[in-house]
């Protein structure tokens, strides 16, 4: 008896997808996939506008969502591809509930946001994605229409190779096998500036007309192929 390996690719794009918050989304597999033993990602883009800023927790100013030499991680159903550390600060408070300095009586950031001199403790934690995407400088796109401040950027990841199994880094073994694929579900997450990872609001009904450039994502494009055993013939 040998088993025969399939494989199907599908793509995903939020912009069809059904929210089930502001920041996760999923997409049903019309054709269920069944004893599914590999996936292997292709190409992930998030489409972005770079200049997106969310309120700190810290002093309510406005910080960036997306740093240069951060991640943004993905989560993927259950699946759980890559580890990474977290350092998450927490602010120490008088009984006022004010900040305690190390010096000064304002926070003072780094060059990665991160505040230098406020009293805090420190959680080192292990958290678990099914990917991540380094923000780098991105791929600019000019949507040629004239109006200032309309362009986007594009943080792409993508594989050349062609190679899937057990060996190959890119290649998420479903172990045990999902006996029934019918959806995936979709979140993303940022690092702020206290070191916390935190879900990523993912726009997905901006009107190109009146954008908001501090909304950050407003749309999330995947593909994987997927291999599964379709069934076992007998060898004479």
């Amino acid at each position: 008896m040998e088993d025969i390996l399939e494989k199907v690719t599908i793509n995903i794009d939020s912009r069809y997808g059904t929210f089930i918050n502001d920041s996760e989304f999923y997409v049903d597999i019309l054709d269920d996939i069944k004893n599914v033993i590999y996936i292997k990602t292709l190409k992930t883009e998030i489409f972005a506008y770079p200049n997106g800023t969310y309120n700190s927790e810290l002093d309510g100013t406005s910080v960036k969502y997306l740093n240069k030499g951060d991640y943004i991680y993905v989560t993927l159903n259950n699946y759980n591809r890559i580890n990474t550390i977290s350092n998450e600060i927490t602010p120490i408070k008088d009984s006022s509930g004010s900040l305690q300095y190390n010096s000064g009586g304002s926070v003072e950031r780094d060059l990665f946001n991160r505040p230098i001199n406020i009293k805090s403790t420190n959680s080192i934690n292990i958290l678990k994605y099914y990917d991540n995407i380094y923000i780098n400088d991105g791929i600019p796109m000019d949507e040629g229409t004239g109006v200032e401040n309309k362009d986007y950027i594009i943080y792409k990841q993508e594989l050349t190779g062609t190679s899937c199994g057990p060996n190959d880094t890119n290649t998420f073994i479903v172990n045990p096998i999902e006996p029934e694929l019918k959806r995936f579900n979709v979140q993303l997450w940022y690092i702020n500036d206290l070191g916390k990872h935190v879900p990523l609001k993912i726009h997905n009904n901006i009107v190109y007309n009146s954008l908001d450039q501090n909304k950050g994502i407003f749309r999330v494009i995947m593909s994987f192929t997927i291999y599964f055993k379709r069934k076992k013939i007998t060898r004479i």
